[in-house]
């Protein structure tokens, strides 16, 4: 059986794609590796009864229109609400509320932000635990995994830039812009460390902004973000590129080890008892943020066959740059569709 898309990737961009696409009456497959939709946009549940805490993404903003529009509908469904207005600085003389003109609505998602990618997802095929080992050009794409093969008219790639040149060889070497650009994109790695804590009397902060520290880069207090927030604080604490990337490779015993570096620094840095958790996790994000973008919303070519590549690291590093990606992506496929259509003809 072939289908009009398959888009592989379901990330911000790849389900933004096919939610365009399939409302164009189009027949689009999602296929991805992992467990859940979302991507870098997770959650994670803990314990019993389960502690909801966002390990990736923390928080969402808009600067264009249609992500506004986006962000007013999913807030009239109660699917996200505003956080805060206003984030602190952490930097070498202390604790700083940000000035006025960094003050602006950041939203999230009460039941985790995960949630912002379900509700992307509803009414679309999607198909995970599929890890996409090749693509194959001829008369159609022919899509390798161990799960089995599919087959599609138009193909959209929507995984971080690394990712995604494994998967077009060999044949992509015999385009050379296209696999130039691709090569250009590059990310940062990050560790997300989850805390939670008995009783305390909460900090009045909800997010802050590390400045200047080697290991540090974001602390929130994830527990604010939810519906009737208890005096046990959950804390997320986000380190720099810099000290994720001595973890490389860590196995988890020394991931545990940087876990508590960075937690002995929060406790040394704002309060004594953030240090002593009385549970932790800790998550390994190898393309955490996209460092060096491509400056285009999307990459495209009818060659062999109509590819499209979208994500974050096209013309954003966040959500709302990975949602316009996908976007964008859904209206190049639209294009190559109608150039092939006229070739035939």
């Amino acid at each position: 059986m072939t289908v009009d898309v398959v888009i592989i990737g379901a990330g911000i961009a790849g389900l933004t794609c096919a939610k365009h696409l399939h409302k164009r009456g189009l027949e689009v497959l999602v296929l991805d590796k992992g467990k859940g939709v979302g991507g870098r946009v997770a959650t994670r549940r803990i314990g019993d009864p389960p502690i909801t805490v966002d390990h990736g993404c923390q928080y969402l903003t808009a600067d264009t229109d249609g992500f506004h529009r986006l962000l007013k509908d999913f807030l009239a469904q109660g699917i996200v609400t505003e956080w805060t207005r206003s984030l602190h600085t952490l930097d070498a003389t202390g604790l700083h509320l940000d000035p006025l003109d960094d003050h602006r609505p950041r939203y999230i998602c009460p039941q985790g932000m995960s949630s912002f990618a379900k509700a992307l997802a509803q009414g679309l095929d999607v198909r995970l635990g599929i890890p996409v080992r090749g693509l194959e050009p001829g008369s159609q794409w022919r899509i390798h995994s161990p799960e089995g093969e599919w087959f599609a008219r138009s193909v959209v790639v929507a995984l971080p830039a690394p990712q995604i040149l494994p998967l077009l060889q060999p044949w992509i070497q015999e385009y050379p812009n296209f696999a130039s650009l691709l090569e250009s994109a590059t990310y940062a790695p990050c560790l997300s460390v989850m805390a939670g804590y008995g009783p305390q009397v909460l900090p009045e902060w909800r997010g802050i902004r590390c400045i200047g520290d080697p290991d540090l880069a974001w602390i929130a207090l994830d527990s604010s973000k939810r519906p009737n927030p208890q005096s046990s604080p959950v804390l997320v604490i986000q380190s720099t590129a810099e000290m994720a990337s001595q973890y490389g490779d860590a196995e988890a015993e020394a991931l545990n080890q940087a876990a508590e570096r960075l937690l002995r620094k929060v406790g040394q840095r704002l309060e004594g008892w953030m240090g002593s958790p009385q549970w932790f996790q800790i998550q390994r994000w190898r393309y955490a943020f996209a460092q060096e973008t491509v400056g285009v919303t999307s990459l495209s070519t009818a060659l062999p066959l109509p590819l499209v590549c979208a994500g974050d690291w096209c013309a954003g590093s966040r959500v709302e740059g990975a949602w316009l990606s996908g976007r964008e992506a859904a209206e190049q496929v639209m294009q190559l569709f109608m150039q092939r259509a006229k070739l035939v003809k």
